[in-house]
């Protein structure tokens, strides 16, 4: 029979402290044979791991090691960036946010494989007057100054759109809102000015489009945190501003 396995011995932290790698040897395996005659057989199995010291930077091969300095260049782009293409308007502010959303790199089920390929997933949101083309450009050259070898591939774009022909549009909803709520329509915030919305299909095509509507509120109890939702006068009032919006637009119509 083969002798019970036994745990090997491992170099303790201090002995390995200056080592750049430490060998695990197993115990011999002893076998007998026929009872009038013993003879051992001695099986010495010796597994090496070599646990290289840190390499430089060219010489790492893991590409999860090196996309952490591409995440890093990216986020400092993405401030002077955002800054760069901000965009006043009448109404608000639009701010072009940049997100790194989602890393995919090895297997969680094989991690002492070092991986060769890394993937990073960035959102990047432009102003109406911006080409993607040059964000594009703009992120090759952040990329390339990490000395990472990369492709970048882009897979989707949404154009955005300033709308045009709406005078008529905001001014019932001015009208509307202050007679509703006694005071008029403030600044949109950024935040909600910054992202791509619809209407912007039907700004492609020079629709007359905007966006109105009142701000979610978000609750703060433990048992509804983070929820968005409307309070119910709110509701009852923007429906009323809408009516009254519609009511103004038919009118402008009829007269017509």
């Amino acid at each position: 029979m083969l002798a019970p396995a036994t745990r090997p011995k491992v170099a303790s932290r201090e002995q390995r402290r200056d080592l750049s790698y430490y060998k695990i040897i197993s115990l011999n395996v002893v076998k007998k044979s026929a009872k009038t005659e013993t003879n051992k057989l001695y099986f010495n199995r010796s597994f090496t791991f070599n646990i290289f010291a840190r390499a430089f930077f060219e010489e790492n091969p893991n590409a999860i090691y090196k996309a952490s300095y591409v995440i890093q260049a990216i986020e400092e782009w993405a401030a002077e960036y955002e800054k760069r293409n901000s965009l006043e308007f009448e109404d608000g502010v639009i701010v072009p946010k940049v997100n790194i959303g989602a890393i995919r790199g090895g297997l969680p089920y094989r991690i002492s494989q070092t991986p060769g390929v890394c993937s990073i997933y960035v959102d990047v949101r432009l102003n109406p007057t911006q080409s993607p083309l040059e964000v594009r450009k703009e992120l090759e050259s952040v990329i390339k100054k990490t000395g990472v070898e990369y492709t970048i591939e882009n897979y989707l774009y949404h154009q955005g759109y300033i709308a045009n022909n709406v005078d008529r549009l905001i001014e019932s909803v001015k009208k509307a809102h202050e007679r509703e709520l006694g005071y008029p329509p403030k600044k949109v915030l950024t935040p909600y000015c910054s992202m791509w919305r619809d209407i912007n299909v039907f700004n492609e095509y020079k629709i007359p489009a905007i966006t109105y509507g009142p701000t979610a509120y978000v609750y703060k109890n433990i048992g509804r945190a983070g929820i968005r939702a409307l309070k119910k006068q709110e509701l009852l009032q923007v429906s009323k501003i809408y009516g009254l919006i519609a009511l103004d637009i038919c009118k402008g119509i009829h007269k017509k």
